[in-house]
């Protein structure tokens, strides 16, 4: 990957080359799958009621209001739809512009901190990192939180070393965090606050907390955030209790939730979503801590802060998503491009054997991979995601050959056409995935088929009948409203109807109701979802 250099054109040309990176990588076959069930279903179907109702204040999903999520990645999708209609593209296109946002925020808050060529490098990471590049591509809030905590660390950062200027970086900061607010509610204060807070302890500068204009960046989230939370709430009087007590204040203590998960969750989340870079992490961390006095304003340390006290926040809380820990991508995608600069610029033996030796993990797997998946052919595959063994065989073939010729290339000291096939092997992954298994899992991670076809037999305004588990694809492509049966007694009760009834369900909750069968007909399947009904197919 050639160094730009350091001038006005050279400024553009990485500019223009990271937006050119993420349209690639965040916006190639948007269109070309299906929404899948649970989140980009549900999600999509929240923002197209925007439109359909008018309603721009209260989101909501199957008739009910929706708390979970402030509004603002709904009114971004909203727009995207009045633009290029209900569809795939225009649903997944809001977290593609928070993504490239992020990763031009991170870019130029690199080259403050380190230059040009790191920002650059910086930039380039973030955008390729698995989970950062999954979260740009899906229907999710989590990538517009990521945008708006960068957005406010780096104005933060902006002020703490240009003191001419810190008022008005101050300021900005609480308009980024007034707009995070907007977008996750309370932690898009309380991300960057945390590490601000930790920061200035640790370098011994609680002063500049006076300096930060406190005053008028209330009054600017007020300004902000203020008008949407105190519309929804003057329309709901329920709204902030539950938003700010049960969903927020309930997810980081209670035991009662449903995304519990062991204090070490982070650990194996973070071992995929950054790969392919992950095996890099003990050189970066290594590098890091030893020059942690490095950069204006001891850059380093608050790249390492941002990290650290952001994963132990999410750690120690209850509820935990892999999509939670997004925000500390930034921070560790430049700490990664600090390690890659020096052994672009400045090699040595010892960085290019840190490399090889880094790499080589990652080569291990795949070769494993490939071996097992030869010797225990994954046949289940087909039946539980649609998946054949030639497709599966030749992602991984691809993927293990790139993986190897980066170590190749690192064996024979090119270092910068090996960060090159980097990238191009999470560029490659991301095509065959959409190109080669995506297809053929649509039926098993959607409902879009089923959900058509069964609207064909319903009358207007009749909603779907679910077992067991919502499927919001079908919603978002039909506009219906959907019950969801428990359990098998309300099963029965339905198909005891004089009329005829319809329901969805999965293959593994079809044979769950083995003691039923007598009393239900299967008429259509898709996948592994099947409509079964109380009267024979016509």
């Amino acid at each position: 990957m050639p160094l730009l250099e350091d001038s006005k054109r050279g400024e553009t040309l990485r500019v223009l080359s990271l937006i050119g990176l993420c349209l690639f990588l965040f916006c190639f076959g948007l269109h070309s799958r299906v929404l899948w069930d649970v989140d980009e279903g549900m999600h999509a179907v929240m923002t197209k009621n925007i439109l359909l109702t008018g309603d721009w204040v209260t989101p909501t999903f199957n008739g009910e209001n929706f708390y979970d999520k402030p509004i603002l990645f709904n009114w971004l999708g909203a727009m995207c739809f009045l633009i290029f209609g209900f569809n795939e593209f225009a649903a997944r296109l809001p977290a593609s512009i928070f993504g490239t946002a992020g990763v031009l925020v991170t870019y130029y808050l690199g080259r403050k901190m380190f230059g040009s060529t790191t920002g650059f490098l910086g930039g380039v990471i973030l955008a390729s990192s698995a989970e950062y590049l999954l979260l740009s591509r899906v229907v999710v809030h989590d990538v517009a939180l990521t945008l708006f905590t960068t957005l406010a660390l780096c104005f933060f950062y902006f002020g703490l070393v240009d003191v001419e200027r810190r008022k008005r970086y101050f300021l900005l900061f609480w308009v980024a965090a007034g707009f995070a607010i907007l977008a996750k509610g309370p932690l898009g204060l309380a991300l960057p606050g945390l590490v601000i807070g930790v920061f200035l302890l640790a370098t011994r500068r609680l002063g500049l907390i006076k300096g930060m204009q406190i005053g008028w960046g209330l009054l600017i989230l007020l300004l902000v955030a203020g008008p949407w939370y105190v519309a929804i709430s003057l329309r709901n009087p329920d709204y902030l209790r539950y938003f700010l007590l049960e969903k927020n204040l309930g997810s980081f203590a209670s035991s009662d939730t449903h995304h519990a998960g062991p204090i070490y969750f982070y650990f194996r989340a973070l071992s995929f979503g950054l790969l392919p870079w992950v095996t890099f992490v003990p050189l970066a961390t290594i590098g890091a801590i030893r020059n942690r006095d490095r950069g204006p304003g001891d850059a380093v340390l608050f790249l390492l802060i941002w990290a650290g006290a952001i994963f132990a926040f999410f750690s120690l809380a209850t509820a935990k998503l892999e999509s939670y820990i997004l925000p500390i991508f930034p921070a560790v995608a430049l700490l990664f491009a600090l390690y890659w600069r020096a052994a672009l610029t400045e090699p040595s033996p010892a960085r290019r054997r840190g490399l090889l030796w880094s790499w080589s993990p990652l080569v291990g797997l795949m070769v494993a991979a490939v071996i097992y998946l030869w010797v225990t052919p994954p046949t289940s595959l087909q039946a539980k995601a649609g998946l054949d063994l030639p497709r599966v065989y030749g992602f991984i073939w691809a993927v293990a050959a790139l993986v190897i010729f980066v170590f190749g290339l690192l064996w024979i000291r090119k270092t910068a056409a090996a960060m090159t096939a980097i990238v191009a092997l999470t560029g490659t992954s991301m095509v065959l995935f959409n190109l080669v298994l995506a297809p053929p899992m649509a039926p098993y991670r959607a409902t879009k088929e089923l959900g058509l076809r069964l609207d064909q037999r319903l009358p207007p305004g009749k909603p779907y009948v679910f077992y067991n588990r919502i499927r919001d694809s079908a919603m978002f492509y039909t506009d219906r409203e959907a019950v969801v049966l428990e359990n098998p007694s309300e099963l029965l009760e339905l198909f005891e109807s004089e009329k005829r009834e319809y329901c969805i369900l999965d293959e593994r909750r079809l044979k769950d109701l083995e003691d039923l069968k007598d009393l239900f007909f299967v008429i259509d399947q898709d996948g592994n979802k099947y409509l079964i009904s109380n009267r024979p197919d016509p």
